[in-house]
């Protein structure tokens, strides 16, 4: 998912290099509304496109931050995914190399298999590419397997070589839980 936070770092990162060829693990949604999406273009020195769709769809943003092209990777083609793999295990030689950016905007925090899910993404990756991972640190019960802290991030990319541009601890707000969220939380209150 595509919340606010994640757009406006997907936004510098934009204006910093192209996105070129991208990789979202996940299709993702896009949680953000038209007067939110001028709002954090605005705060990033960046113009708002003129016009908007129905809906802001990954398609439209990623066209919008410059992409020269889009697909997504997903266990299963039940969200419309062009790749379907499941990162738990080794992706095929025909995809190494292809991205010039990965996106995960909370994919990993549903996996079990990191280390082969992080060889992935390096495989995946082009060389000179760049990822971007937004997953779930803390209180995201129901929501999430895992919770990392940013040291599994940090630490994968200098062990293996990368180098890390930032690595960042943002703060989001979670504004509505799904009612499987609500009832854990009523359970354990009771």
């Amino acid at each position: 998912m595509i919340n606010p936070q994640l757009f406006r770092l997907l936004l510098r990162q934009a204006k910093k290099k192209k996105l070129g060829h991208v990789l979202c693990l996940g299709r993702q949604r896009i949680d953000i509304n038209q007067q939110r999406f001028i709002d954090s273009c605005v705060a990033e020195s960046v113009t708002p496109p003129s016009k908007f769709p129905n809906e802001i769809d990954d398609v439209f943003l990623f066209d919008f931050l410059g992409a020269r092209s889009l697909k997504s990777m997903d266990v299963n083609s039940n969200e419309g995914a062009e790749i379907i793999h499941n990162l738990n295990l080794s992706v095929k030689k025909s995809l190494h190399g292809r991205f010039d950016t990965i996106v995960d905007g909370g994919t990993f925090d549903h996996l079990f298999d990191l280390k082969t899910a992080f060889e992935n993404i390096s495989k995946l990756l082009k060389v000179g590419g760049r990822v971007i991972q937004w997953n779930a640190a803390s209180n995201y019960t129901g929501l999430s397997y895992l919770q990392f802290s940013a040291d599994i991030f940090w630490d994968f990319c200098k062990s293996s070589g990368y180098s890390v541009q930032s690595c960042n601890l943002l703060l989001s707000k979670l504004e509505k839980a799904d009612e499987k969220t609500e009832r854990l939380y009523r359970d354990w209150e009771t």
